[in-house]
């Protein structure tokens, strides 16, 4: 006799307690009924026992000798997850889908066929948002972001009825097939859900390649699913744990590939390196070491001295020997501490010093005023204004070298901030030099010389300059 007419038949022993009690003996389904029926007869208030099931506690009457899942699935039976306590056994035994809700319950048989109204109510419970007909996203998932996907998402596909539920990384902090799984009993959940990460490796492309990387990652199978279906890890552990696997998936293609924040250049460096704005300098280093680069590249939240320091390890000290011509004085510069854009860009200014000092005349046996005056000009020339005035600090304690100093600061519009320190005569004289001082400044190599020993004569000075 099936089920069901035995559970008709105890309607006939509603009123008789000693038959109740009689059944209620019985471990099945059937017994848990007789025992819960027999509360109504039961002068005495019930022995309540407790339970800790999902989180809560939950306490039921005690009542003849079934199973306690059953005693609590038939008082509670207005629970959409208590109730299927007291048909779980069964449903695993018979490979039955039994899907509950809170205004349903039902049964489809040995096929997975949610319906509608448990599907809405899921996706309600787990608060997401109607997007389309087939489909329910948390909040930072749209249109466009389905499609197109900016964020990684984990989707969630009823095969049956090819509904969808989409939950992107910032709001995977649960398992949510473990929290739809309290609603439903089903013997394997691979025949009734589809679980897919959506990866969002790449955003956006910057090159058209004859071969689309994204393609790919479509076709890419999702790992860890036992993990998931067991409760062992969490939305978000999933997705970061699959993203890790395509990354690497990429990372192993024997191809150069540039992705950096989520753009692919493809093979395109002019184009990664303009999107990046380097300086001129980190430019010409990273313009270098992408073209050593063979294998793909993909990294996030990259500036131009993040993306020096990945490969300045393997390629740091080649480019520097590159840049300076010089082994002992690239390794110096190669084993300071500083970030490599640093490391670099004083490289670089130590290198235009001296290829500008190497244009320029160097002279023995100067005075110490024309010694100063050619300390100013250099510096100017290799460092700029800031060395300039540094220089200009430390002038001789001589009239003739002050006034020269004055001079400089009108050449450079420095002069005004300056002048109290000079006396009327060192400001007139120095007035007369600023267009001696300018020229220097300004002089190029081969006018160095003569400017430089126009402006000693303008100063009083008798020495004719000796080069060396």
């Amino acid at each position: 006799m099936g089920r069901f007419f035995k559970i008709k038949k105890l309607s006939k022993y509603a009123d008789d307690k000693d038959k109740l009690e009689k059944i209620s003996k019985k471990k099945d389904l059937i017994g848990a009924i007789a025992g819960v029926m027999t509360i109504a007869h039961s002068e005495k208030a019930p022995y309540l026992a407790s339970v800790t099931i999902n989180g809560k506690e939950i306490k039921y009457a005690l009542r003849g000798k079934s199973d306690k899942k059953k005693l609590i699935a038939l008082q509670y039976i207005n629970d959409p997850t208590l109730r299927l306590l007291g048909v779980g056994d069964i449903a695993l035994k018979k490979k039955l889908h039994l899907y509950s809700w809170d205004k349903g319950f039902i049964c489809t048989g040995r096929e997975g066929k949610p319906p509608q109204a448990f599907i809405d109510f899921l996706a309600k419970t787990i608060k997401l948002k109607r997007l389309d007909e087939e489909t329910f996203t948390c909040p930072h998932i749209d249109k466009k972001v389905k499609e197109n996907p900016t964020l990684n998402y984990l989707r969630i596909r009823w095969l049956y009825s090819k509904k969808s539920f989409l939950i992107c990384e910032k709001c995977a902090s649960k398992n949510t097939f473990l929290e739809i799984s309290k609603y439903m009993i089903e013997t394997n959940p691979r025949e009734t859900i589809q679980i897919n990460v959506i990866p969002a490796i790449i955003k956006s492309c910057k090159n058209k390649c004859s071969k689309c990387i994204k393609k790919d990652l479509e076709n890419f199978e999702t790992k860890f699913l036992d993990e998931y279906l067991r409760g062992d890890i969490s939305d978000y552990d999933l997705v970061k744990k699959n993203e890790k696997e395509m990354i690497d998936k990429i990372k192993n293609m024997n191809r150069k590939l540039l992705i950096v924040d989520g753009k692919c250049f493809g093979d395109n460096i002019n184009a990664l390196i303009e999107a990046l704005q380097p300086n001129e300098i980190e430019k010409k280093a990273i313009e270098l070491m992408l073209k050593k680069l063979q294998n793909p590249l993909v990294v996030s939240n990259t500036t131009p001295n993040k993306l020096l320091e990945l490969f300045w390890k393997d390629h740091g000290l080649s480019f520097l020997e590159e840049m300076l011509g010089d082994k002992k004085l690239a390794n110096k510069f190669f084993n300071m501490r500083d970030k490599p854009s640093d490391i670099i860009a004083m490289a670089y200014d130590h290198k235009k010093t001296q290829d500008m000092l190497s244009k320029l005349p160097v002279y023995k046996n100067l005075s110490e005023i024309a010694h100063f005056v050619d300390d100013v000009a250099k510096s100017y020339k290799t460092g700029g204004l800031e060395k300039a005035l540094n220089v200009l600090k430390d002038k001789p304690d001589d009239t003739r070298a002050k006034a020269i100093a004055y001079a400089f600061l009108l050449a450079l519009n420095k002069a005004k901030d300056k002048r109290w320190q000079y006396s009327n005569t060192e400001i007139e004289f120095g007035e007369f030099l600023k267009e001696y001082a300018s020229k220097l400044l300004n002089s190029k190599p081969e006018t160095y010389h003569d400017a430089l020993q126009n402006l000693i004569s303008a100063a009083g000075l008798t020495e004719t300059l000796e080069k060396s």
